[in-house]
Protein backbone atom coordinates (compact mmCIF):
# COMPACT_ATOMS: atom_id res chain seq x y z
CA UNK A 1 0.00 0.00 0.00
CA UNK A 2 2.90 2.23 0.98
CA UNK A 3 4.63 1.66 -2.24
CA UNK A 4 1.79 2.18 -4.41
CA UNK A 5 1.08 5.22 -3.12
CA UNK A 6 4.71 6.99 -3.36
CA UNK A 7 4.59 5.80 -6.67
CA UNK A 8 1.16 7.53 -7.43
CA UNK A 9 2.05 11.02 -5.40
CA UNK A 10 5.36 11.09 -6.97
CA UNK A 11 3.37 11.37 -10.43
CA UNK A 12 1.18 13.95 -9.53
CA UNK A 13 4.48 16.58 -8.04
CA UNK A 14 5.01 19.82 -9.86
CA UNK A 15 5.46 23.43 -9.26
CA UNK A 16 1.97 25.20 -7.74
CA UNK A 17 -0.03 21.93 -6.59
CA UNK A 18 -0.62 21.89 -2.78
CA UNK A 19 0.28 18.99 -0.63
CA UNK A 20 -3.17 18.44 0.33
CA UNK A 21 -4.07 17.15 -3.00
CA UNK A 22 -1.31 14.58 -2.26
CA UNK A 23 -2.39 14.17 1.14
CA UNK A 24 -5.86 12.92 -0.58
CA UNK A 25 -4.46 10.76 -2.99
CA UNK A 26 -2.52 8.89 0.07
CA UNK A 27 -5.04 8.53 1.96
CA UNK A 28 -7.57 6.71 -0.57
CA UNK A 29 -4.70 3.93 -1.62
CA UNK A 30 -3.74 3.48 1.52
CA UNK A 31 -7.65 2.83 2.84
CA UNK A 32 -8.29 1.16 -0.31
CA UNK A 33 -5.94 -1.72 0.89
CA UNK A 34 -7.75 -1.71 4.03
CA UNK A 35 -5.33 -0.20 6.36
CA UNK A 36 -5.17 3.07 7.64
CA UNK A 37 -2.80 5.79 6.97
CA UNK A 38 -1.39 7.61 10.24
CA UNK A 39 -2.50 10.95 11.23
CA UNK A 40 0.04 12.42 13.10
CA UNK A 41 2.77 11.57 10.58
CA UNK A 42 3.70 12.85 7.27
CA UNK A 43 6.14 14.02 4.20
CA UNK A 44 7.42 17.30 4.63
CA UNK A 45 9.45 20.13 3.53
CA UNK A 46 14.09 19.84 3.77
CA UNK A 47 15.25 22.82 4.42
CA UNK A 48 19.20 23.74 4.83
CA UNK A 49 20.15 22.53 7.89
CA UNK A 50 16.33 22.16 8.51
CA UNK A 51 15.19 18.29 8.18
CA UNK A 52 11.60 18.76 9.02
CA UNK A 53 10.92 21.97 6.94
CA UNK A 54 7.83 24.72 6.93
CA UNK A 55 6.07 22.83 5.04
CA UNK A 56 4.06 19.66 5.30
CA UNK A 57 2.49 16.69 3.20
CA UNK A 58 0.11 15.76 5.43
CA UNK A 59 -1.54 11.97 5.20
CA UNK A 60 -4.91 12.93 4.74
CA UNK A 61 -6.81 15.12 2.49
CA UNK A 62 -8.81 16.55 4.99
CA UNK A 63 -5.69 18.03 6.84
CA UNK A 64 -4.33 21.20 5.87
CA UNK A 65 -1.75 21.53 2.91
CA UNK A 66 0.89 23.88 1.35
CA UNK A 67 1.78 24.76 -2.11
CA UNK A 68 5.41 23.09 -3.67
CA UNK A 69 7.54 25.45 -5.57
CA UNK A 70 10.00 24.72 -8.05
CA UNK A 71 13.38 23.79 -6.61
CA UNK A 72 11.87 22.70 -2.94
CA UNK A 73 13.29 19.45 -1.40
CA UNK A 74 10.44 17.06 0.18
CA UNK A 75 10.74 13.97 1.91
CA UNK A 76 7.30 11.62 0.77
CA UNK A 77 7.08 9.45 3.34
CA UNK A 78 3.95 7.43 3.66
CA UNK A 79 2.96 4.95 6.44
CA UNK A 80 0.35 2.62 6.83
CA UNK A 81 -1.46 1.11 9.76
CA UNK A 82 -3.36 -2.41 10.37
CA UNK A 83 -4.76 -0.45 13.56
CA UNK A 84 -6.15 2.58 14.35
CA UNK A 85 -3.36 5.03 12.24
CA UNK A 86 -2.50 7.16 15.06
CA UNK A 87 0.77 6.73 17.03
CA UNK A 88 1.98 8.14 20.19
CA UNK A 89 5.42 8.99 22.22
CA UNK A 90 6.74 5.94 24.40
CA UNK A 91 9.67 6.63 26.80
CA UNK A 92 12.45 5.99 24.55
CA UNK A 93 14.36 8.33 22.77
CA UNK A 94 17.98 7.72 20.98
CA UNK A 95 17.42 10.33 18.57
CA UNK A 96 17.88 14.09 19.27
CA UNK A 97 18.40 17.38 17.49
CA UNK A 98 20.09 20.45 18.32
CA UNK A 99 17.81 23.75 19.57
CA UNK A 100 18.91 26.50 18.24
CA UNK A 101 16.58 28.81 19.91
CA UNK A 102 17.41 27.77 23.36
CA UNK A 103 19.83 30.42 24.16
CA UNK A 104 22.79 30.23 26.76
CA UNK A 105 22.11 27.92 29.75
CA UNK A 106 24.71 27.17 32.38
CA UNK A 107 25.51 23.78 32.38
CA UNK A 108 27.04 21.70 35.18
CA UNK A 109 28.43 18.89 33.95
CA UNK A 110 32.16 18.62 32.23
CA UNK A 111 30.18 15.52 29.75
CA UNK A 112 27.35 18.40 28.62
CA UNK A 113 29.37 20.87 27.66
CA UNK A 114 31.53 18.32 25.74
CA UNK A 115 28.58 16.93 24.06
CA UNK A 116 27.20 20.37 23.04
CA UNK A 117 30.49 21.20 21.45
CA UNK A 118 30.41 18.13 19.62
CA UNK A 119 26.93 18.19 18.33
CA UNK A 120 27.61 21.59 17.32
CA UNK A 121 30.66 21.12 15.54
CA UNK A 122 29.00 18.25 13.62
CA UNK A 123 25.79 18.04 13.13
CA UNK A 124 24.56 21.50 13.80
CA UNK A 125 20.84 21.51 14.20
CA UNK A 126 20.45 18.05 12.45
CA UNK A 127 19.17 15.29 13.89
CA UNK A 128 22.09 12.13 15.60
CA UNK A 129 21.59 8.94 16.61
CA UNK A 130 22.87 8.72 20.95
CA UNK A 131 25.12 5.66 20.11
CA UNK A 132 26.47 7.91 17.13
CA UNK A 133 28.54 9.72 19.99
CA UNK A 134 30.13 6.53 21.56
CA UNK A 135 33.06 6.88 19.24
CA UNK A 136 33.68 10.41 20.61
CA UNK A 137 32.89 9.53 24.12
CA UNK A 138 34.03 6.36 26.43
CA UNK A 139 31.50 7.62 29.20
CA UNK A 140 28.97 10.43 30.37
CA UNK A 141 26.93 10.05 27.47
CA UNK A 142 23.60 9.15 29.11
CA UNK A 143 24.00 11.96 31.65
CA UNK A 144 25.23 14.77 29.55
CA UNK A 145 22.09 14.09 27.12
CA UNK A 146 20.18 14.14 30.04
CA UNK A 147 21.44 17.77 31.28
CA UNK A 148 21.43 18.58 27.69
CA UNK A 149 17.59 17.84 27.39
CA UNK A 150 16.58 19.05 30.68
CA UNK A 151 17.99 22.59 29.66
CA UNK A 152 16.52 22.69 26.64
CA UNK A 153 19.78 22.47 24.24
CA UNK A 154 18.44 19.48 22.66
CA UNK A 155 14.98 17.43 21.87
CA UNK A 156 14.72 14.65 22.12
CA UNK A 157 12.64 12.44 19.41
CA UNK A 158 10.70 9.92 21.10
CA UNK A 159 10.33 6.35 19.82
CA UNK A 160 6.36 6.57 18.21
CA UNK A 161 4.25 3.36 18.54
CA UNK A 162 0.76 2.42 17.78
CA UNK A 163 -1.53 -0.13 19.92
CA UNK A 164 0.07 -3.02 20.79
CA UNK A 165 0.05 -5.94 17.97
CA UNK A 166 -0.29 -3.55 15.39
CA UNK A 167 1.65 -3.50 12.15
CA UNK A 168 2.78 -0.10 10.63
CA UNK A 169 4.55 -0.04 7.18
CA UNK A 170 6.28 3.20 5.96
CA UNK A 171 8.00 3.99 2.35
CA UNK A 172 9.86 7.09 2.05
CA UNK A 173 11.77 9.08 -0.70
CA UNK A 174 13.35 12.56 -1.16
CA UNK A 175 12.12 14.54 -4.19
CA UNK A 176 13.22 18.16 -5.61
CA UNK A 177 10.57 20.10 -7.12
CA UNK A 178 11.48 20.56 -10.31
CA UNK A 179 10.07 22.74 -13.45
CA UNK A 180 7.86 20.06 -15.30
CA UNK A 181 7.76 17.17 -12.29
CA UNK A 182 10.40 15.91 -9.82
CA UNK A 183 13.51 14.53 -9.82
CA UNK A 184 14.48 12.09 -7.03
CA UNK A 185 16.86 12.40 -5.17
CA UNK A 186 17.01 9.25 -2.74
Amino acid sequence: ATEVALDAVKMMIKPKVNTRELGQKIEDIVRGFKYNPIKELGGHQIERWTVHGRKQLPELGSQGGDIMEEGEVFAIEIFASTGEGSVHNTQYSHIYELNPYSGRVPLRRKASKQLLGFVNKNYKTLPFAERWLANEFRMGIAFGIQELVQQGKLQAHFVLAEKKGVYVAQSEETILVAEDGYEQLT
